[in-house]
Order: structure tokens, then sequence, then C-alpha cells
């Protein structure tokens, strides 16, 4: 059973009303994002008190919940972790383009096959009935994987809107607190302090720039949004950022250029 304080409230020109202090534990707070505020680690284990109707009561609903309009992608909870589902979103699109870039890589390889045999390039090494097969089963992965991204995308910023809005309303009643003391209210218990809204700032600041996709991904999709295709094949550019000293012969490159030539435009890019 939650262990109970009390905290005394003067009504305006009326007589003090006794009011029964909760308490409530940080780990609430963490329900809904990873964001450290800084409690003891007393404060962590035996919670802190809390005044009902108070403001520091808002502020704790508010950052210790979400809105309806936040939900799992996959219904797995009822709230959600948001850095866990930017996390999850990140992956997810990371794991879109390299579907991509191998599935181009295994149609290229179709195309000189079916395009190039009177050359001297080198096709026997190819299969065309395996890549084709291969082609089927990486394109049903990618669309699959496409669906994801869209859905934790979706999800996504839902989320941030929700948690930007509370963090906006906390930080408001936490300047009206700071001109309340001693007029309005008299503050028992828990208290947020300047270190507790420096920190929503922060977090407000980094949610509204979104997600922040890999090094891979920025990449690789510096191009496939205007050609439809990644810059490099997965034999030239690894997940690692491992770069390949030698071009893909059979890469069929939006880009024309070396890798070094390509890359060059990537920097610029960015």
């Amino acid at each position: 059973m939650a262990s109970i304080d009390k905290a005394v409230i003067p009504g305006p020109g009326a007589l003090a009303v006794t009011q029964v202090a909760t308490k409530r534990f940080p780990s609430e707070l963490l329900a809904v994002s990873e964001l450290e505020f800084p409690f003891s680690e007393e404060e962590k284990s035996k919670g802190v008190s809390i005044t009902p109707g108070s403001s520091s009561e808002e502020i704790w609903n508010l950052l210790s919940s979400t809105g309806p309009s936040v939900v799992h992608p996959y219904g797995e909870k009822n709230t959600l972790v948001i850095e866990d589902l930017s996390r999850q979103t990140v992956v997810a699109f990371e794991t879109e383009i390299m579907l991509h870039a191998e599935f181009m890589s295994l149609v290229d390889k179709v195309k000189i096959i079916d395009e190039r045999r009177d050359t001297k390039m080198d096709t026997q090494k190819l299969n065309r009935t395996k890549l084709m097969n291969k082609s089927d089963a990486v394109f049903n992965d990618w669309e699959v994987t496409r669906v994801r991204c869209k859905r934790l995308e979706d999800s996504f910023y839902k989320a941030r809107d929700d948690r930007v809005s509370r963090l906006e309303k906390a930080l408001q009643i936490y300047k009206k607190m700071q001109t309340s003391v001693g007029v309005d209210e008299v503050l028992e218990g828990w208290v947020p302090n300047i270190k507790f809204a420096q920190l929503m700032l922060k977090q407000i600041d980094s949610l509204k720039r979104g997600l922040t996709m890999t090094p891979y991904y920025m990449m690789q999709n510096c191009t496939a949004g205007i050609t439809g295709r990644p810059l490099f094949s997965p034999s030239e550019l690894k997940p690692d950022l491992q770069l390949s000293f030698k071009s893909d012969p059979y890469h069929l490159s939006p880009i024309t250029g070396t890798i070094a030539e390509r890359m060059k435009l990537v920097y610029v890019a960015q």
C-alpha cells in the first residue's frame, strides 16, 4: 500500500484545508520516455510526495502519460517509450534501404544477362533463374518493410507531437509556479526545479528535429528519392560503412563515376 503524507494548502482567503499527499515513483515517467530527470536514489526507491490537485501533480501527470492518439503500431502495449519507437523506426528504414539495394543489384544482374550476352563481360557466373527467384523473395521482404516503415513513422510522429505538447504544457505550469509561490499556493512535497525545466526544453528541441537516420541510410538514400535506387550496391557499401575499393561491375549506378567520385557526391549533399 502506498504511503501518504499530509500537506496544507490554504484556500483563497479561507481556512486551510488538509490534503493527502500520495507517493509517486520516478519509474512512472520512464514508462513513456527514457529522459532521466534528476531524482535522488532515495526518491527513486521510496517515491516522492505529491499533493492531489497541485501544480506539481499536473506536471507529473503530463510527463508520465500519453494521449489517446498515441498507440503502439502493432498493439503490443497501451503505452510506448518514444525513444524505443524512434530506434525501431530508424532500424526499419535502414533495413528498407538495404533490401532496396539488394533488389536493385539482382535486377541489374538479370538486365546484364538479357542485354549483354555478346559482350566480354563475364556473365557465366550468373544464373538467371536463381537471380529471378531470389529477386522475388527480396522484393516481397522489401514491400513488407516499406509498409512497416510507414506504420512506425506515423506512430512516431503522433507520439512525438503528443510528447512535445505535454512538455510545453508542463513548462507553462512550471513558469506559473515560479511566479505564484507565496501568493496562491504553499508548495509542499515534490516540486520540479530548474534542472527539470532545462531537460524538458532539451527534449522538446530534440523531438522537433524528428528522426535521425543512420549514416548508411542517408548515404544510400541521397539518390533514391530522385532516381528510385540507392547510390551504392551491397558489395560496394556495407551497413557498417565499410566501402569497397573496387566498383561493382554489375551495378548500374544512377550516378556515373567511381566509388570515390560517388562518395564525394554524398559529402556535397550533406
